[in-house]
C-alpha cells in the first residue's frame, strides 16, 4: 500500500476493501502484513495448502503475493542466515514476529498458521512433534483464558508469548509458552451479554452429561448420590476426574444457578457445544503432559471457586462467620465439614 497515490485513511481502507472482495485477505504495507479476518474458513482454507507452503519457501516477500507465510519465511530464512541484514552481516539472528490487532481480528489463528509453516519448513517431512504439542495447548489456553465478549465469542483475555526453539540445523526442537495480563476480574464480574471464562461453562456442561450417563449405567439408581458415587465403575480416563468434580456439584446444576456466572444473562454460545469443547480441553491437558491426578486437582479447584462464591457471611458480635445460606452454599459447607473431620479439625 506504500505505492498508493494518496496515503490517507480513506484510500487505505478502500484498497483493503477492494482486495478483500477479491478474496485477497493479506496486504503489505512496507514489511508489515495486514490480515483481514474472512470469518469463513471454507473460503480461505485454500490459502494454506502444502503447495502454497512450498511456493513461499526460499522466496523473498517481494517475489510472492502477500501472505503471512512470507512473513514466517522471512523470519526463518534470517534465523538460518539466508538473509543478510547488512552488506557485511551473514550471521544467524534470533527473530521476532509481532501479531497484533483488535478483538476478533484473527490473531490466534494467525499464530497457528505461522507455527504450522515453521513446522513444515523446519522438518524433512513437515511433521514436528514440538509444533503438535504447542498447537495442542491452544484449547487449554483458550478454555482458561478466553471468554465471550460483546465483540468476539472467543476473545483472548490474556497476552501470550511463544518462544520457538531451533537447533543448529534450524530444526524446531522446543517451545516455551508464557501468558500474562490475564483479566482476573472476569471471574467475579461480567458485563451484560458477556460470559466468564469458557472453562466454567464447559465443566458444568460435561458434568451434567456425566451425571446423566451415570444414571443409566448404574445398577441401582434409586438415589442421586449413589448414581454419582458408582459412576466410576464403568468409566475410565479423564471421566474419573470429571466424576470427582460431579461428586462435589449439585445434580444437573445449570451455570445460571451459580453466583459467579450470573452477572450476565449470557449463558450459551450460538453453535458451540460446551461439553464437547471441554473434552478438547482435557485432551489438551493430556497432550501437554498433565496426568490424570493433576487434571482432577484442577477440576476440583474450579468447583471450589464456583462453590466458594455461594457462601454467605453474617456478623456475629463483630466477627464474620459463614451463614446458613441457600442454593449451593450448604453443599460447600458440608464438603468442608467432612474434609475437616477427616483431618482432625
Amino acid at each position: 500500500m506504500t505505492s498508493l497515490e494518496h496515503l490517507h485513511e480513506p484510500a487505505l481502507l478502500d484498497n483493503l476493501r477492494h482486495r478483500f472482495e477479491r478474496d485477497s485477505i493479506y496486504t503489505y504495507t512496507g514489511r508489515v502484513c495486514i490480515a483481514l479476518n474472512p470469518f469463513d474458513w471454507s473460503a480461505s482454507e485454500r490459502l494454506y495448502s502444502v503447495d502454497v507452503i512450498r511456493a513461499h519457501r526460499r522466496k523473498l516477500m517481494a517475489d510472492t503475493p502477500p501472505h503471512v507465510y512470507a512473513v514466517a519465511e522471512e523470519a526463518y530464512a534470517s534465523l538460518r542466515g539466508e538473509r543478510q541484514m547488512a552488506a557485511s552481516d551473514s550471521s544467524r539472528r534470533d527473530q521476532s514476529i509481532l501479531v497484533a490487532g483488535e478483538s476478533g481480528s484473527g490473531k490466534t489463528e494467525s499464530v497457528k498458521i505461522i507455527m504450522n509453516y515453521l513446522a513444515a519448513v523446519s522438518t524433512s517431512d513437515g511433521d514436528s512433534a514440538v509444533a503438535k504439542h504447542v498447537l495442542a495447548s491452544n484449547p487449554l489456553l483458550e478454555a482458561f483464558g478466553n471468554a465471550c465478549t460483546l465483540r468476539n465469542a472467543n476473545s483472548s483475555r490474556f497476552g501470550k508469548f511463544i518462544e520457538i526453539q531451533f537447533d543448529a540445523r534450524a530444526r524446531m526442537v522446543g517451545a516455551v509458552v508464557r501468558v500474562y495480563l490475564l483479566e482476573k476480574s472476569r471471574v467475579t464480574t461480567q458485563a451484560e451479554g458477556e460470559r466468564s471464562f469458557h472453562v466454567f461453562y464447559q465443566l458444568l456442561s460435561c458434568v451434567k452429561r456425566y451425571q446423566r450417563r451415570a444414571l443409566t449405567t448404574c445398577a441401582d439408581t434409586s438415589t442421586e448420590a449413589h448414581t454419582i458415587d458408582c459412576a466410576s465403575q464403568s468409566l475410565d480416563g479423564y471421566d474419573e476426574a470429571i466424576g470427582d468434580a460431579a461428586a462435589l456439584l449439585p445434580w444437573q446444576a445449570e451455570s445460571s444457578s451459580f453466583a459467579l456466572l450470573t452477572s450476565s444473562s449470557k449463558q450459551q454460545l450460538d453453535g458451540v457445544d460446551d461439553g464437547a469443547q471441554f473434552e478438547k480441553t482435557v485432551s489438551a491437558m493430556r497432550a501437554v503432559g498433565i496426568d490424570g491426578g493433576h487434571v482432577a486437582a484442577a477440576l476440583r479447584v474450579l468447583v471450589g471457586v464456583l462453590l466458594l462464591a455461594e457462601l454467605t457471611f453474617v456478623d456475629d458480635d463483630g466477627a464474620a462467620i459463614v451463614g446458613g445460606g441457600e442454593g449451593h452454599g450448604d453443599r460447600g459447607e458440608a464438603r468442608g465439614g467432612e474434609q475437616g473431620g477427616e483431618g482432625g479439625g
